[in-house]
This record gives C-alpha cells, structure tokens and sequence, in this order.
C-alpha cells in the first residue's frame, strides 16, 4: 500500500544542518495498522507528512498504490491525497465558522465540486459517519461546544468522508485523557476491521502500541 524507500529530511538553521531523518525504508502492508512509535523529537511526525505527501524528502522517495509521489505534480498529489489518504492531527484543525456537520462534509465539497447534485448525498455520508463516531446528538452544534475527545471524533469522520483507503494519524490521542484515548482506540480499530481501512499512526501512547497489528520503534530518525 505504502512504500518509502530511503527517506532522509534535513532543515538548515542559521546555517546549521538538522537531520531529523537519516535513513527509512518502511513497507506497510494494506489493511494493516502500523503504529511508528517513539519519544518526541524523534522524526515521527515528520515521516508521516511524508508518507502522506504533505512534505518532501531530502531524498528517498515515497509510493502510494505503485504512484511515486515525487512524479506527481501538484494538482496530482493534491487528487491522490484527497481521494485515497485521509488525515487526523494532534489538533484537530476544524473550522469553528461551521458546525459538526459542515466540518465533516468539507473535504467531500471539494472533491465533488464540479459535480451537479451531489449536496445531499454528502450530507447523507457525513450523517453516517456522525452516528459511526457516536456524535448523532452533536452533528448541528459548533466545535467550540465539544470536549476534546469529541471533536477528535470529529476530526476522524472527516478524514474519512471520502472514503479513503489510507488514515494517517499524527498523535491522534496527544491531546486526551486516558479514557477518551481509549475510545478513539476502540473508533480505529473498528475502522480497520469494517472497512479494511489501512491505517498507520505515530505515537508515544502505549494504547496505540498495543492497538496496532505491527510496531515500528524510531529514535533519532532512524527505525531500529
């Protein structure tokens, strides 16, 4: 599903050079959940935005499905990333202006812009996945009035509204209590077992840890 073959990231400050990734090659396996796990400050973040084409390598290069990444012009990442990869932040990014239901069915707007009657369609999807994530009771209300671990949910049917083959999660659970943890656990590991949704995570959580079917452990931008 994913390949990344000899992935190296540097940035330069005030002249100095940082590699924050010396190295990766990682194959992931479709339907699979990978949990890249480690402390902070160890390229995990920084590997997943390459991984999902949201960053480029200093070398190396990344496939999705067979697509080399670094082949595709803008306009072609931007399709792929839309249509097959779907994301989830440590904050969650939801757009206070719109209510649940607006935020969810976003991404699903612009995908199918230039199709002509599709609005309740969209809605019909983002309702479905409201009541998947257990928030039936909060589609209508507006972000600032959700908890954390409610608008984490939130965050995670709106990844999936386009029904994509990858979910990408950077820290999913940084930001919460033990047991709203738990149950974005429980949201993941139901989405991989239903929709046979391929699923790669980084984390510190040790719940993560023990919620994937395979761990990989990074330290200073290497795997070991």
């Amino acid at each position: 599903m994913i390949r990344a073959i000899d992935i190296h990231k540097s940035y330069f400050d005030v002249g100095k050079k940082l590699s924050v990734l010396r190295g990766v090659s990682l194959e992931i396996k479709e339907n699979e959940i990978l949990c890249v796990f480690g402390p902070s400050g160890a390229g995990k973040s920084t590997l997943l935005h390459i991984l999902g084409g949201l960053d480029v390598p200093s070398k190396g290069n990344v496939e999705i499905q067979g697509k080399d990444l670094s082949k595709l012009n803008e306009e072609e990442l931007a399709l792929l990333r839309n249509q097959s990869i779907g994301f989830v932040f440590q904050f969650y990014h939801l757009l206070g202006e719109f209510n649940i239901l607006e935020n969810i069915a976003l991404p699903a707007f612009l995908k199918q812009k230039k199709r002509i009657g599709f609005r309740n369609d969209i809605y019909k999807r983002a309702k479905e996945l409201v009541n998947l994530v257990g928030l039936t009771e909060r589609a209508l209300h507006m972000p600032k009035e959700l908890s954390g671990g409610e608008m984490q949910r939130v965050a995670i049917a709106r990844a999936l509204i386009n029904d994509p083959r990858i979910l990408l999660c950077d820290e999913p659970t940084g930001n919460l209590d033990s047991e709203n943890g738990i149950n974005i656990c429980n949201i993941l590991k139901r989405l991989n077992k239903e929709n046979n949704t391929t699923i790669v995570l980084v984390s510190h959580d040790e719940n993560m840890k023990r919620m994937a079917t395979r761990t990989v452990f990074i330290k200073d931008g290497l795997l070991n």
